[in-house]
């Protein structure tokens, strides 16, 4: 089963991320007080893989045989 926004629990746990590896020319400190966190590419998957490991697995698998 796949939760989508709408069926959320709570919406205030939603969060706005920018996944962006390329952070030099980005204004990180600006985007930060609109409320988005920038976030590196590798630092983004570990987050996925600390909260649901085996659906992140799943996930990179499929883009890699997609590739």
């Amino acid at each position: 089963m796949v939760i989508g926004l709408d069926e959320e629990d709570d919406p205030a746990l939603h969060k706005v991320m920018n996944v962006f590896d390329n952070t030099k020319h980005l204004a990180v400190a600006d985007t930060r007080k609109l409320g988005i966190e920038v976030i590196k590419a590798g630092a983004f998957l570990d987050r996925l893989f600390d909260a649901a490991p085996d659906r992140t697995c799943l996930a990179i698998a499929k883009s890699l045989s997609d590739l």
